[in-house]
This record gives C-alpha cells, sequence and structure tokens, in this order.
C-alpha cells in the first residue's frame, strides 16, 4: 500500500512540477501515471520500484518541457542527479566510469555536431548513474533508433498529407532528442535491467 501511495505523491509531484513549467498538466500526469504502473508491474512492491519511478517520472517532466521549449531544465536534471546518487546502489566505480564515458565520449558529439545539444548530455548523466554504463549503451541506441524511426515516421506523416508528389520542405527543422532518450532510459528500467 505504501508503494501505491509513494506512485500517487510521484505522480501529484509531476504535475506540481508541469504547473512550474507551465507544460500541459493532463498529458503530464496521464504519462506519469502510465510510466508508474508499467515500473510497478515491472518491479512490484520493492524500493527498486520506488527508485525507478522518481526517475522514470522525473524523465516525464524533462521530455515534456524538451518537446515544448528544446531545452532541458537543468534543476530537473540536478534533482535526479541527487536522487540518483543517494538512491542507486551501483558502486563508486560504476559511476564513475560512467560519468567519463559520458564526458568523454559524448561531449565531442555536442560541441561538432547540431544534433545532440548539451542539454541532451546533461540528461545523460543521471541516466549514467541509475543505469550503469553497459545499460546507458542499451538506453541510448535504443533511443536513438526510436528517435530515427519517429522522426521518418513524421516525415512520411508530412509527405502524406502534402497530397503532391514532390517533397516540399518540413514546417519543422528541429526535433527534440531528450524524450526519445528518456524514452530509452525508461524501457531499458522495464525490460533490461
Amino acid at each position: 500500500m505504501i508503494y501505491v501511495i509513494c506512485l500517487l505523491v510521484l505522480v501529484a509531484a509531476s504535475a506540481i512540477a508541469a504547473h512550474c513549467y507551465k507544460l500541459d498538466k493532463i498529458k503530464i500526469t496521464i504519462t506519469s501515471l502510465i510510466v508508474g504502473l508499467l515500473l510497478l508491474w515491472q518491479y512490484g512492491f520493492t524500493f527498486a520500484f520506488v527508485k525507478a519511478a522518481i526517475f522514470g517520472i522525473a524523465l516525464v517532466v524533462v521530455s515534456f518541457y524538451d518537446i515544448k521549449t528544446h531545452h532541458i531544465p537543468m534543476a530537473m536534471v540536478l534533482i535526479m542527479l541527487v536522487a540518483a546518487a543517494l538512491i542507486e546502489p551501483l558502486t563508486l566505480l560504476q559511476m564513475i566510469a560512467a560519468i567519463i564515458f559520458v564526458v568523454i565520449f559524448l561531449f565531442p558529439f555536442a560541441f561538432f555536431n547540431k544534433g545532440l545539444g548539451m542539454g541532451d548530455i546533461y540528461l545523460l548523466l543521471p541516466i549514467a548513474i541509475i543505469l550503469g554504463l553497459p545499460n546507458l549503451l542499451y538506453a541510448i541506441i535504443l533511443g536513438l533508433f526510436l528517435f530515427v524511426v519517429g522522426i521518418g515516421v513524421y516525415k512520411l506523416y508530412q509527405h502524406l498529407r502534402n497530397n503532391s508528389g514532390t517533397d516540399k520542405p518540413m514546417n519543422k527543422t528541429a526535433f527534440a532528442l531528450g524524450p526519445w532518450l528518456s524514452l530509452g532510459a525508461v524501457i531499458t528500467l522495464l525490460f533490461i535491467v
């Protein structure tokens, strides 16, 4: 019963965060509830569920904010970093290895590529601490795969909507990567970890 109450408190907290960030409270609440219930189904009534739910619901808020503004809210990333460091039983060596991976291998993408922003790098730091290095790679690969598929579906939809045989330029030229990385992390939490 305590874990159900915890889930409801986390969903309420996501609605409060949505209000603070001026986001759609109903969509965030429903999405948070779905993520929380999926994590409850996977982990059962355990402390691991509480850890995963805190992380998953924070990723929901970050994702909606990134979709709306194309920025990752640093306050949420800092909260996730502190929570991840406090509640995750990874060894110090595992955490350091995951953080070094993010810094050494992913920072250059933010500087030399316009697709990966610094907010995405910051978002990957708490994901690295929670998932550890091998699972972080799964989450990144899965998130990027889903991103490519999602953009392909969006382009196909735009092309079919135009009803012409020519490829007209799309109205939207920038896409948020944070939600896809978050989705990869949540799927990894559900099925791999």
